[in-house]
Parts: structure tokens; C-alpha cells; sequence
């Protein structure tokens, strides 16, 4: 499973969850959301990461 799949299957679970009735079922929603945020972090990191890596790819090939 890819990187995007898998951030795609977790925000279709995430929203599969109802608000929550209980203090465990809090629990269960703030680490999801909490999971999903991440996510969306890492998500944004790594298209940095990636606009980066295309930066040093074309300073190398200028070197050639």
C-alpha cells in the first residue's frame, strides 16, 4: 500500500467514526484526529522534501 492510500483508507476510517458518547470514545477521537493531523503534516513535509530533492536533481545534472 502506498503512502497516499493509506492516508486515503485512514481519512475514509476517520470518517467512518461517530462523535464521541463516552470518555474512551473521546479518547479514540482525539488520537484520530490527532493521527490525521500528522498526517497531513508529514503530507506537506514531504512535498518539500520532494521540491528539495528536484533542486539537488537539476544542480547535479548542471555539473555534468
Amino acid at each position: 500500500m502506498s503512502y497516499y492510500e493509506a492516508r486515503n483508507c485512514f481519512n475514509e476510517n476517520l470518517q467512518l467514526l461517530r462523535r464521541p458518547q463516552d470518555q474512551d470514545e473521546t479518547m479514540i477521537w482525539n488520537l484520530s484526529s490527532g493521527l490525521n493531523h500528522l498526517i497531513q503534516a508529514l503530507e506537506a513535509d514531504l512535498g518539500k522534501i520532494q521540491a528539495l530533492l528536484g533542486q539537488i536533481a537539476q544542480a547535479l545534472q548542471h555539473r555534468r
